[in-house]
């Protein structure tokens, strides 16, 4: 039944949103969205990318870039049940514009998700919730609710560009940009830059020097633990090039927020705006819920 339901109204991502908007209200109007634990529910909003598979474990399939960033950023707008959702959240304008002003000659700006969701269990249907004339609503035994939703979390941290000229400069993450609806408060942050340090602890807004004496893909790995020592894992690669320019990934899309600006220094690396490209071509959950 999920699978009929789900196929039905998995549109493209040129479908016009207003139809989409429609159908899903329809669909969940009668369940009480305050139940929903964190105002996030995956099945009810379109999924740019495979949120599941960012659950802070390291795959082969869960390289991040900007375009990654952008992609699960919309996906939790999307999904989200009740416009009054906005711990964590910001405005797709708005970060981009962050990644854009902290933009610095020699330094490679990091952005970091950690968000916790929520989706029907897989055995939510029928002992915890009712599904009649394509409609869900709560169910109840007795006076006693039954919770058929299942707490997830997505967890990702990317640079801004995926290719750099230069073997020497800093990565960085401001704290604005660590975006997050949980409570927990971060530990630690560490990064493995692939330039045989290991893993370097660092901080918010602290410039972790990396220096390369050769050229090639770099994987660079983040470990972040949380104060309640859960540990969440992410991973990117970047390409490092002999020379002195950052070259932001631009991908084609009506969604994206690119420009060029040439450093008014020759000899300082040329930057762009950071490609989070987080203007939306929706405008995810808060467009759902208007």
């Amino acid at each position: 039944m999920f699978a009929c339901f789900l196929s039905s109204i998995s549109y493209s991502q040129q479908v016009n949103n207003t139809e989409f908007k429609t159908k899903t209200l329809q669909v969940f109007q009668n369940l009480d969205k305050n139940r929903i634990p964190h105002g996030i529910l995956l099945d009810f909003g379109m999924e740019f990318t495979n949120l599941k598979a960012f659950n802070g474990t390291l795959t082969d399939s869960t390289f991040t870039t900007s375009q990654t960033m952008s992609d699960i950023y919309k996906t939790l707008l999307m999904c989200r049940v009740r416009s009054n959702v906005t711990t964590g959240f910001i405005t797709p304008e708005e970060y981009a514009t962050r990644w854009y002003t902290q933009r610095t000659s020699g330094v490679l700006i990091l952005s970091g998700q950690y968000f916790k969701y929520n989706r029907f269990a897989d055995n939510a249907y029928p002992s915890k919730l009712n599904y009649s004339n394509n409609q869900f609503s709560d169910k109840f035994i007795g006076s006693t609710w039954q919770n058929p939703y299942d707490t997830k979390l997505t967890f990702a941290i990317a640079p801004s560009v995926r290719t750099y000229k230069g073997y020497s400069f800093s990565i960085k993450m401001p704290n604005n940009l660590w975006l997050t609806n949980v409570t927990q408060t971060v530990q630690s942050i560490q990064i493995d830059a692939n330039d045989g340090l290991g893993y370097r602890t660092t901080t918010f807004r602290q410039n972790l020097s990396v220096a390369y004496t050769t050229s090639g893909l770099k994987h660079w790995y983040y470990k972040v633990t949380l104060s309640n020592g859960q540990i969440l894992y992410s991973h990117s690669k970047i390409l490092i090039e002999e020379g002195l320019v950052t070259t932001p990934h631009i991908s084609g899309g009506s969604n994206l927020r690119t420009s060029q600006a040439v450093a008014t220094n020759p000899t300082e690396p040329e930057y762009g705006r950071q490609d989070i490209t987080a203007t939306l071509a929706y405008n995810g959950g808060l467009d759902m819920l208007t």
